[in-house]
C-alpha cells in the first residue's frame, strides 16, 4: 500500500501506546514526505509503506519490489504491541529504511561470500541513530522529563535530539526485550564488555541494539554523510570515538 502524503507534525505530548489506524498512516505519511523534501533523500527508487494491520506478527521487514522500489513492511502485532509509541514506530521505519540506505557492512547473500542490497540488522539500528531520526527531529522542541529522560541527557552531554534518539532506541529494545523471555534486565548506557571477533550480521541482543541506538545518537560528526556500500567507515564517527559498539561490529574484518 502506497500511502497517500499526510504531514503530521510529531507534538510534544507524550506518546500514547500503541498505535491506531489513523495514526500510524499519519506518522508512515509524515515519514515519507521528509524523505521526499530531501532530510533523508537518496537516489533509489520510490519509498512504499506496508501496514499490515490483519497480521499478529511482532515484526517489520525491509524489500524490494521488481522495479527496485525499497519496500517496507510492519505487521499489526508490531504496530498494536503495548509498548509501541510514536517514536518506537519512527525508530521502526528508520531501522526498515537502514537496510535500504545504510551501507556497509551488508548482509551475505545466503550461504554465499558476495553481498547482498540489505545492510546488517546492526548497521540498520546505526543508520536509523545517527541519520535517519536525527533528521527527523533536528527541528523539533520536545519537553520531557523523568529519569530516564536525564539518564539520557547525562549520556549525551546535554544533546535533547541525541537523548531523544537514544531513548527510543532503548523503548525499541525493550520492545522486542519484552518478547524474548531470556533478554535479562535492559540498562540504558551499559557497554558491552566482550567484543565480538566477528561481525554479527543478524539480530544482536536487546541490550545491544539498545547500545547501537546510543551510540548512533552520539555520532555528533558525519550527520549528513551518507553511508557507503563498501566502506563501513564512511560516515561512521569511528574517529570521533562514536563508532559503532563492539557487541556486534568487528572493525578488524574491514581494516
Amino acid at each position: 500500500m502506497i500511502l497517500t502524503a499526510i504531514l503530521l507534525s510529531l507534538s510534544s505530548k507524550p506518546a500514547r501506546a500503541a498505535l491506531d489506524v489513523r495514526s500510524a498512516e499519519n506518522l508512515a505519511s509524515h515519514f515519507k514526505t521528509k524523505l521526499n523534501e530531501g532530510e533523508l533523500k537518496s537516489d533509489a527508487k520510490q519509498l512504499v509503506i506496508q501496514l499490515k494491520w490483519e497480521s499478529d506478527r511482532v515484526n517489520a521487514h525491509a524489500t524490494r519490489d521488481d522495479q527496485g522500489n525499497m519496500l517496507v513492511t510492519v505487521d499489526g502485532g508490531m504496530l498494536r504491541h503495548q509498548l509501541m509509541t510514536e517514536e518506537t514506530f519512527m525508530a521502526v521505519l528508520c531501522h526498515e529504511l537502514g537496510h535500504h540506505l545504510g551501507g556497509a557492512p551488508r548482509q551475505f547473500r545466503g550461504n554465499t561470500q558476495f553481498r547482498g542490497w540489505s545492510s546488517a540488522e546492526g548497521q540498520a539500528d546505526f543508520y536509523a541513530a545517527s541519520k535517519c531520526l536525527p533528521a527527523l527531529w533536528s527541528n523539533q522542541n520536545v519537553e520531557k522529563s523523568g529519569p530516564e529522560w536525564d539518564k539520557a541527557l547525562e549520556l549525551c552531554k546535554g544533546d535533547r535530539v541525541c537523548a531523544r534518539v537514544g531513548l527510543a532506541g532503548f523503548a525499541l529494545a525493550q520492545l522486542f526485550a519484552s518478547e524474548r523471555p531470556d533478554s535479562g534486565h535492559l540498562e540504558l548506557g551499559h557497554q558491552t564488555q566482550f567484543p565480538v571477533f566477528t561481525t554479527v550480521y543478524g539480530h544482536s541482543t536487546p541490550q545491544c541494539r539498545a547500545e547501537t541506538f546510543l551510540a548512533g545518537a552520539r555520532c555528533a560528526d558525519d550527520k549528513d554523510t551518507p553511508f557507503d556500500p563498501q566502506n563501513p567507515f564512511q560516515g561512521d564517527c569511528s574517529e570521533a570515538g562514536g563508532g559503532r559498539p563492539a557487541c556486534w561490529f568487528a572493525p578488524e574484518e574491514f581494516r
